[in-house]
């Protein structure tokens, strides 16, 4: 009967172990998964290589220069990130840095920095090109717009390829920026710049 008893409460424990350790791997899993959904501040172990990956598979949007001409050296990423800086000369450590994440991977990339105490800038937003049409992009955006408000922005800027028009859309038509063509010899022809001023 004493053997059984001890049987039985050996049993006992070996499932209880069981099911505890389902409970963790699983709540593991829940974290993962769920909790790490959403905006996030750019952490360079958890995100670099993501976030280069996406530089380097859309450089000829996001990098500055005629399309044709520009390669994927051109723009060093791994000095922006590192030194936060929106400049490719120096290291200003101005850049707001975030990072969408989803089922615990990188999936998205925002960067932005003041150009005056007002003045707000969107320099950089890319979306994993197996992540898109899912949202995230304008999620990004409202993001900045938000975040900028917060920091006492009263007008915000970006730019873009006149001929991305996907981007364009999201910007003008989603979110009101106002376009303007850049035709200076810098921007080329190439550019349109894009501003709101939003309401108090």
């Amino acid at each position: 009967m004493e053997s059984f008893s001890l049987k039985s409460n050996n049993r006992f424990l070996q499932i209880l172990g069981i099911l505890v350790l389902v409970a963790i791997v699983g709540w593991c899993t829940f974290t993962r998964c769920f909790q790490n959904n959403g905006i996030f501040d750019y952490d360079a172990a958890r995100d670099k290589v993501a976030v280069r990956t996406m530089f380097h598979e859309d450089y000829k949007f996001l990098y500055f220069g005629n399309p044709d001409e520009i390669s994927v050296n051109d723009f060093d990423v791994d000095f922006m990130l590192d030194q936060a800086t929106s400049s490719q000369y120096s290291a200003r450590h101005d850049l707001v840095m975030k990072v969408m994440r989803e089922e615990g991977r990188t999936v998205g990339f925002l960067a932005y920095h003041p150009r005056s105490p007002y003045w707000w800038h969107m320099l950089f937003i890319v979306v994993d090109k197996k992540y898109r049409r899912k949202g995230y992009a304008a999620q990004l955006v409202q993001y900045f717009i938000d975040d900028v408000i917060k920091r006492g922005a009263i007008k915000i800027s970006t730019f873009t390829r006149l001929k991305n028009t996907r981007a364009r859309a999201l910007y003008e038509d989603k979110f009101k920026f106002k376009a303007t063509v850049l035709n200076d010899e810098h921007y080329q022809g190439n550019y349109v710049d894009l501003v709101l001023y939003p309401k108090k």
